[in-house]
């Protein structure tokens, strides 16, 4: 945009206050990947806090209960991935869930 002979330039973030571009990535795998029997530690991804790993989401994942409905022991899919080998890698685990009652909270609360 032109004004009086002032050029104002948008380009790439890594070109405006010499910040770097943040890098955008498409996970491999998500968590609704594991509750179809991916390996927990194949969606584990680095975030951008040094030292906090994420198992990222996705929309589709707002299905699975109804795509799981059949499954016997389906509340403890969570459980079973969350193994010793995964629980001793970190000091915290934390499980974020809707706010409404539903199957994915029954997982959370059947992994203690």
């Amino acid at each position: 945009m032109s004004e009086k002979g002032v050029t104002h330039r948008h380009g790439p973030a890594s070109k405006r206050n010499d910040q770097p571009a943040p890098q955008e990535c498409e996970p491999k795998f998500t968590i609704k990947d594991v509750f179809h029997g991916k390996k927990l530690d194949q969606a584990i991804s680095p975030s951008v806090v040094n030292g906090l790993d994420i198992v990222p989401s996705a929309l589709s994942f707002a299905a699975i209960e109804s795509e799981l409905i059949s499954k016997i022991g389906r509340e403890l899919i969570l459980k079973k991935v969350l193994d010793e080998k995964i629980k001793q890698k970190y000091d915290f685990i934390i499980i974020d869930t809707p706010h409404l009652w539903n199957d994915l909270n029954k997982h959370a609360l059947c992994c203690r």
